[in-house]
C-alpha cells in the first residue's frame, strides 16, 4: 500500500513541471520578475503567470463560486495536465478556456463546446470551453491564453506568480534557490506572499500518506490480535 501511494504521489507531481513557485501580493512587470529570477544562481528556466479569481455569470442570473483563472503561455513547459476531454490551449486562441474537472461538479451544464460568461473588471466577457483537464490541487482552476486574457483584464506584460526550474534539480538546490529568490524579490521591493517548492509539497503529502499507512498498520495488528484470540479459544 505504501508503494502504491508513493507511486500515485509521483504521478500526481508530474502535473507540475517546475521546482519553485513564487506568488506576489499583486502583479508586477514580467521583465522585472524574470530579471530578478535569472540573477539567482542555479535558475535554469523562468515562466511568469497571472492569476485572477473570477465568477461565472450563470444563465439564471446567479453567480458561481470563485473560479481561479491562470493566464499562461499556451506552449507552457511548466505544466503537464491530463486532458479528460477536448484539447489544450493553442497560441492563436483568444477567448478559449480549459476548465479543471472539479468545476463541473458545481457547473454541471458546462462541457467542451459550451460558452460561459466571466465577470472581469465589472464587465461580462464570453469564453468558450475547449478542454477539460484533471487538475491536481485546487480543482476550481481554469486556464486561459496569457496574451488575450491580460488584454481583457488590462494587465498586459504583468504577472502575479513565477515558476522556476533549477539546475540541478536535487532537493538541496531547490530549497536553496527558493530561499535566495524570496530574499532577492524582497530586496527589489516586490512583496512575496508565498514560496512553494515541489520537494516541500512532496514532503507534506508523504507525511499525510504515512499517517494513513500507520493507521492501517494499527488496524492490521488489532485484527491479528483478535484472530489470535479466536484461534486460541478454538
Amino acid at each position: 500500500v505504501r508503494t502504491s501511494m508513493t507511486q500515485t504521489l509521483d504521478d500526481a507531481l508530474e502535473y507540475w513541471q517546475y521546482d519553485v513557485t513564487v506568488s506576489f501580493s499583486r502583479s508586477y512587470r514580467i521583465e522585472q520578475i524574470e530579471q530578478v529570477a535569472r540573477s539567482v544562481s542555479n535558475v535554469d528556466a523562468v515562466e511568469s503567470w497571472d492569476f485572477s479569481a473570477l465568477r461565472r455569470q450563470r444563465p439564471d442570473g446567479s453567480e458561481s463560486d470563485n473560479i481561479f483563472v491562470a493566464a499562461l503561455p499556451a506552449e507552457t513547459r511548466m505544466l503537464s495536465p491530463t486532458l479528460i476531454d477536448g484539447r489544450w490551449l493553442l497560441p492563436e486562441d483568444e477567448n478559449a478556456l480549459v476548465l479543471g474537472h472539479e468545476i463541473l461538479k458545481t457547473e454541471s451544464d458546462l462541457a467542451v463546446g459550451e460558452s460561459l460568461l466571466l465577470k472581469i473588471d465589472g464587465r461580462d466577457t464570453e469564453w468558450h470551453v475547449v478542454g477539460i483537464a484533471r487538475v491536481v490541487g485546487n480543482g476550481n482552476m481554469a486556464y486561459a491564453n496569457y496574451p488575450h486574457f491580460t488584454r481583457i483584464a488590462h494587465n498586459v506584460d504583468r504577472a502575479s506568480q513565477v515558476q522556476i526550474v533549477t539546475n540541478p534539480r536535487d532537493a538541496q538546490t531547490i530549497d536553496d534557490v527558493s530561499q535566495v529568490l524570496e530574499k532577492a524579490y524582497e530586496a527589489a521591493g516586490m512583496q512575496v506572499t508565498s514560496t512553494q517548492t515541489i520537494t516541500r509539497l512532496r514532503e507534506q503529502n508523504e507525511f499525510f500518506f504515512q499517517v494513513i499507512v500507520t493507521l492501517m498498520l494499527v488496524m492490521a495488528v488489532l485484527i491479528a490480535a483478535v484472530g489470535a484470540l479466536g484461534l486460541t479459544g478454538t
